[in-house]
């Protein structure tokens, strides 16, 4: 086979290329699809186990255009692949065709060449090996989802230990409680969070979201931080009044 005069693809190119795909574990069956002039040489080299190959034409035979497109004034498909298409447009993904059925339908008489297949390197017959094992299936697959939970300053994912997160999520809590007023940073939390296995919690990380008061009540983040900040430029003035 010819690219643009240029560059040739032959039998034996083709033949080392499936063995080092065999030698390699790339494929378990495979089936070869060769549509083009004297398109049954193209595999003739071809002795790697587990494979099947089709071909549209002879050698000796041309592989021929199907009709021709007015609009672009070219054929858009030719015999062999119109013919495949036609069967594939009648089989369902669920079918029970075999490649037997697939390849009965080539006919000399559409074609204007003969169809060939080989099978001497592949141990099964045609009529036991589904359409689908190679032309598409319905596969069920199965999502698991990630077992991820967020209480408090702790985060565990699958294996962290419940009580654990518990733990840390209490102590944080009763932490950013009791420190409101002085700005401190959750001693007690970073120890917990360290026994979880998580890094420590650093104060720059403490006011994320509502923070509950000593009176019961909700404080927000930006309130609880302008707070820290009048509190400390409040003994930052007493300091220097001294």
């Amino acid at each position: 086979m010819k690219f643009q005069d240029t560059q040739e693809l032959m039998a034996q190119d083709v033949a080392d290329a499936i063995q080092q795909m065999y030698e390699k574990g790339r494929y378990r069956e495979l089936l070869l699809v060769v549509e083009t002039c004297q398109a049954a040489t193209l595999y003739s080299k071809i002795r790697s186990p587990n494979v099947i190959a089709m071909a549209s034409s002879l050698k000796g035979e041309s592989s021929y255009s199907y009709l021709t497109d007015t609009d672009v004034g070219l054929s858009l498909i030719d015999r062999f692949t119109w013919q495949t298409l036609d069967f594939f447009e009648k089989v369902d993904i669920h079918s029970n065709m075999t490649l037997a059925d697939l390849f009965s339908i080539y006919r000399y008489e559409v074609m204007d060449s003969h169809f060939h297949y080989d099978v001497s390197n592949y141990n099964k017959p045609l009529g036991q090996v589904p359409i689908t094992s190679f032309f598409g299936s319905v596969s069920r697959v199965q999502q698991t989802p990630e077992l991820r939970s967020t209480v408090g300053n702790a985060t565990c994912i699958r294996d962290c230990a419940p009580e654990a997160a518990t733990v840390a999520a209490a102590a944080s809590t009763q932490d950013i409680t009791s420190n409101m007023a002085t700005g401190t940073a959750p001693r007690a939390a970073v120890k917990a969070g360290s026994r979880a296995g998580h890094a420590p919690t650093t104060a720059a990380g403490v006011a994320v979201g509502p923070v509950r008061s000593e009176l019961g009540g909700v404080v927000d983040s930006g309130v609880y931080i302008g707070l820290v900040v009048l509190m400390f430029v409040v003994g930052l003035a007493s300091t220097l009044k001294r």
